[in-house]
């Protein structure tokens, strides 16, 4: 019995040595038969304590695993906040970059429109063909830049005599032509005044006529007439191509400039259909109004209207027009449109 209180009394004092010195105490359980866990050795951490000696501490690992996971977890959000950060701003000079583009572009596209507008009014001022005038176009252009101007005095305007305007043609939007119409009668063209047309000179004049009386009736063309109008013009040209291709070579008046003559002649009363199928067509019987440019212009403004090409007869009036309106631009020099650099914003 005092052997084993011996014993137990030494055993002590070795496990106070042990945690004394700092170092771990190892426990071992005791084999028992039949215990699956009777061999596991059981680790005891111990840790400093302010108090004394030692203390049992078994969930240091695991807590100091929690802290480092908890600061990288932020760590992890601080970074993702600040890529989210990074790609706000990427978009943001995106977006940017995107308006300085457009707004560069819209600038660019209209400098180049007043560019071309630019030229083209120059072009049509001083080096426009007699063929490009008979068609208007140049007319056009001229008075589409002096319209674009904010004033246009009148003081000191180009005077312009007004059979000019009697003879000189408008419509709207390029579509339409009364001016076959304007005169007593109808200009023909050198090729349809041989007898094997005869029929058709017949047919054409009752029908325009008849379609310019009843405008100056005030009221609207007869479908009917508009119908066979359109009618005569097939028939006319089926028969031009009969006598082209069954014409003899000596023959002298069947050239070319005057089957060109025939064929505009022909486009000419198609123009004059369209015309007069608008409900207003009465109103481009009449001639233009102004006895200077400044007038005029201010007067096509109003109505709306811009010059159509000239009709057989008409075409030294066109030219004489057209002078005055090109001298009218040079009067007033460059229109003020602005001149912007496309770098501009």
């Amino acid at each position: 019995m005092t052997t084993c209180i011996c014993r137990a009394l030494v055993a002590v004092g070795a496990s106070v040595v042990a945690l004394s010195i700092g170092a771990p105490a190892v426990a071992e359980e005791a084999d028992e038969v039949g215990d699956p866990y009777a061999n596991r050795a059981i680790i005891v951490r111990t840790g400093y304590s302010p108090y004394w000696g030692y203390v049992y501490s078994p969930y240091g690992d695991y807590v100091r695993a929690v802290g480092d996971f908890l600061i990288k977890k932020q760590e992890a959000a601080l970074l993702r906040e600040e890529v989210r950060r990074s790609k706000l701003r990427t978009r943001r000079a995106q977006l940017e970059e995107w308006e300085w583009e457009r707004d560069f572009l819209a600038t660019a596209r209209r400098n180049e429109r007043e560019r071309v507008q630019r030229r083209e009014v120059e072009y049509n001022r001083d080096s426009a063909t007699f063929d490009e005038i008979i068609g208007g176009e140049p007319l056009n252009n001229l008075f589409k830049d002096l319209q674009r101007r904010p004033t246009l005095a009148a003081e000191g305007s180009i005077p312009i005599q007004p059979d000019w305007l009697a003879h000189v043609h408008f419509t709207v939007g390029g579509r339409g032509n009364l001016g076959l119409l304007k005169g007593d009668t109808v200009f023909w063209p050198q090729l349809l005044l041989r007898p094997g047309f005869a029929d058709e000179r017949d047919r054409f004049d009752k029908l325009l006529a008849s379609a310019k009386k009843q405008l100056l009736g005030r009221s609207t063309a007869d479908p009917q007439i508009l119908h066979e109008l359109r009618q005569r013009v097939r028939e006319c040209r089926e028969h031009l191509r009969q006598q082209l291709r069954s014409k003899e070579p000596e023959d002298p008046d069947w050239n070319m400039l005057h089957y060109a003559d025939a064929r505009r002649f022909l486009s000419d009363v198609e123009s004059s259909v369209a015309a007069l199928e608008r409900p207003d067509a009465a109103f481009y019987l009449a001639p233009l109004e102004g006895q200077t440019v400044a007038e005029l212009v201010v007067y096509m403004k109003k109505h709306g209207v811009q010059f159509a090409a000239a009709t057989p007869g008409c075409e030294r009036f066109y030219v004489t027009l057209h002078t005055a309106l090109a001298d009218e631009v040079r009067r007033l020099g460059p229109s003020s449109s602005g001149d912007h650099s496309p770098m501009d914003p």
